[in-house]
């Protein structure tokens, strides 16, 4: 059996694969793991191959399969892993694309994918009063665990300053115009005190030396937007 994990949701994902792999471990089932970017046919091949001598069952979870760049090697990749009978994971950390799911019509599909509203949230930092970014903050919070809602958040004030300062964005072009209108909004030096700042949360989250829980920092954050 293939079963495929996917989306932009990296949490839930790993959540996931935590229970695959638990229920694994429960049967006494072997699990390897495999990072495509770095095995090769005969490697994955003999992975999924069966001795017959010392047949054990296996699970095989493989890392950004169908996410590697097109090329031979992917294809005979590809069709090793459709062929093959071993129970196997593919792990996405991206959504994967119709053709990219269409060589593994029996697969299991599972999709995870983060709450739009924390999308809409995130984009329209700086450009919506503080007072409507804190209530929109309590409506993501209410869908999103804090650790996600703050890690995406770093994220994205690093992703503005990358856009303020000229530097190479990754992504689809209206992203990347999203954020460059975004950055508008702010100088390069608010975003570096921005960015400061949240460092100085995950430090004291981590040391547990702040009073306030992780939803509450982030909200003392925003309101000084």
């Amino acid at each position: 059996m293939i079963r495929i994990l996917h989306g932009d949701d990296e949490v839930k994902i790993h959540s996931a694969l935590s229970v695959i792999l638990s229920d694994a471990t429960s049967r006494h089932v072997q699990i390897e793991r495999v990072d495509a970017k770095r095995t090769n046919f005969p490697e994955l091949e003999s992975l999924l191959g069966t001795d017959q001598l010392f047949a054990t069952e296996r699970i095989v979870v493989i890392d950004g399969l169908l996410g590697l760049p097109k090329s031979k090697a992917k294809d005979e990749l590809l069709d090793l892993v459709a062929g093959s009978t071993t129970e196997i994971v593919c792990v996405e950390k991206k959504i994967a694309t119709i053709p990219q799911l269409k060589k593994f019509p029996k697969a299991r599909v599972e999709l995870f994918r983060l709450p739009a509203l924390l999308f809409s949230w995130l984009e329209q930092l700086g450009s919506i009063p503080k007072e409507r970014s804190l209530q929109d903050l309590q409506k993501v919070l209410s869908v999103s665990e804090d650790g996600l809602v703050f890690a995406m958040l770093i994220r994205q004030v690093r992703q503005l300053l990358l856009a303020i300062s000229g530097g190479k964005l990754v992504g689809a072009p209206f992203m990347i115009q999203k954020l460059r209108s975004q950055a508008k909004h702010f100088s390069q030096e608010r975003l570096l005190t921005l960015h400061e700042k949240l460092l100085q949360i995950d430090r004291q989250q981590k040391t547990s030396t702040s009073a306030l829980s992780l939803s509450g920092a982030i909200a003392l954050w925003v309101s000084e937007l």
